[in-house]
C-alpha cells in the first residue's frame, strides 16, 4: 500500500487490516523536525473516530505508547488500545467515518492533531462478518459437491450478489491508497489550506518557508498592470502571470522562480487566499513545523506582513497581516515585504 507522508515528525504510515479481533494495523516511521528518525523511543498516539463529518460527533477514542524500534518503526491496531469506549459497537455501516490521529512525542498527553482522514475500506473490512448477501449453510453444502456432476440442485444466485460487493470494495481500497486531501495535511510539497468544494481531490498548498522576511518588492511602483487585482482563490495564479508579463520582479518572480519541495509552478497567492491560510494559522504553523518548515510570520512588523498578488493601482497592492488576519493597501509596491509561494494540486 502506499505510504502517506502524514504530519508529525514527517511520520510515514501503512494501514492494513487485522483479522480478529477487530482493528486495523498502523505502522510508522517516526521522524523529527530535521528529518532524523526517533529511535527506541516511545511516544503518545491517539486516536478519535468521528460521525458522519470530518468534524462531527466523536464516537470513539483511544490511545497508545507505542516505541520505535532501531529503525524509528512502530505499530500498533486500531481498535486495540487504551479506551473507555467500545469499538466493536461502531456501526460502519450506516455512516460516514473518519479517523482524526494525533501524536505527543513525548509521550504525554498534549496531543498535536496530524489530520483527519476519511476511512472507506477499513469499516467495510470490518462490517463483512455481518453481511446478509452471503453464502448460506444450505449453499455451502451443495457447493460442497466435488464429483463433477451437477446434480441440479446448485443454486448459488447469491453469488451475484457477492461480486458486486468484493467490486465494491475494491474500489473503497482503492480510494483508501490515495486518501483525499484534509486541511493541515502534507501534499505535493505544502500544506493543505484549501480544498476544492467541488472536487475534494483538488485544492491548494502553502509553502513550507518563505521566499523572502521583510525584504522584497511588489515591483512595478507606477504601473498599473492589467489583470492583476484578482481577489478570490485561485486567481493568484494569473494574477503572477500579469505580472511577470510586464516585466515586473519582485515576490511574484520569486514565487515563480521557486523550485521548492520540487515543484516549479508556485505563485504569490490573491487576497482571499491569504485570508483562507490566516483563518487555520495555528494548524497550518504546526504542520509546518512538523514537516521541518519555519512558520508564517505573525508578529507586527514588517516580518509579519506579506504581499499578495492583488494590485490595487499603479503605486500600491494589498498586503496581508496575519496577526490580524486583514488585508491593507498600507504599501507602495517598492517596499520589502515577505513573501510566501502557493501552489495548485
Amino acid at each position: 500500500m502506499k505510504n502517506i507522508i502524514t504530519l508529525l515528525a514527517l511520520i510515514v504510515v501503512t494501514i492494513t487490516f487485522a483479522q480478529a479481533p477487530e482493528g486495523f494495523n498502523y505502522q510508522a516511521v517516526a521522524r523529527d523536525a530535521m528529518g532524523d528518525i526517533i529511535v527506541n523511543t516511545t511516544i503518545g498516539v491517539e486516536f478519535q473516530l468521528h460521525e458522519t463529518t470530518i468534524d462531527g460527533p466523536v464516537i470513539y477514542t483511544e490511545t497508545h505508547s507505542p516505541t520505535t524500534n532501531a529503525y524509528g518503526i512502530f505499530n500498533l491496531i486500531v481498535g486495540q488500545g487504551t479506551s473507555t469506549d467500545t469499538f466493536n459497537l461502531v456501526d460502519w455501516a450506516t455512516d460516514l467515518h473518519f479517523i482524526e490521529t494525533s501524536i505527543d512525542l513525548a509521550n504525554g498527553s498534549t496531543y498535536v492533531t496530524i489530520g483527519t482522514t476519511q476511512l472507506l475500506s477499513v469499516p467495510y473490512a470490518l462490517h463483512a462478518k455481518t453481511a446478509t448477501n452471503g453464502i448460506t449453510t444450505a449453499q455451502a453444502t451443495i457447493l460442497g459437491n466435488t464429483s463433477g456432476t451437477n446434480t441440479g440442485d446448485q443454486d448459488i444466485t447469491g453469488i451475484t450478489s457477492n461480486a458486486v460487493l468484493i467490486a465494491a470494495l475494491e474500489v473503497r481500497i482503492t480510494a483508501l491508497e490515495n486518501p483525499p486531501p484534509a486541511v493541515g495535511g502534507f501534499r505535493e510539497g505544502g500544506i493543505v489550506f484549501w480544498i476544492d468544494p467541488m472536487d475534494n481531490t483538488k485544492g491548494l498548498v502553502v509553502d513550507l518557508n518563505d521566499l523572502a522576511l521583510a525584504q522584497a518588492e511588489w515591483g512595478c511602483n507606477g504601473i498599473d498592470i492589467t489583470g492583476a487585482d484578482g481577489s478570490a482563490i485561485g486567481t493568484g495564479a494569473q494574477n503572477t502571470m500579469d505580472i511577470l508579463a510586464a516585466g515586473c520582479g519582485g515576490g511574484a518572480a520569486l514565487c515563480n522562480a521557486s523550485t521548492n519541495g520540487g515543484f516549479n509552478d508556485w505563485f504569490l497567492p490573491s487576497t482571499d487566499a491569504m485570508t483562507e491560510i490566516s483563518n487555520n494559522i495555528t494548524t497550518i504553523n504546526a504542520a509546518i513545523t512538523l514537516n521541518g518548515g519555519t512558520v508564517i510570520n505573525t508578529s507586527t512588523g514588517f516580518e509579519g506582513s506579506y504581499w499578495t498578488s492583488t494590485e490595487v493601482n499603479s503605486d500600491k497592492a494589498l498586503s496581508f497581516f496575519f496577526v490580524s488576519g486583514s488585508s491593507s493597501t498600507f504599501f507602495n509596491k517598492f517596499v520589502g515585504l515577505s513573501v510566501r509561494g502557493v501552489r495548485a494540486f
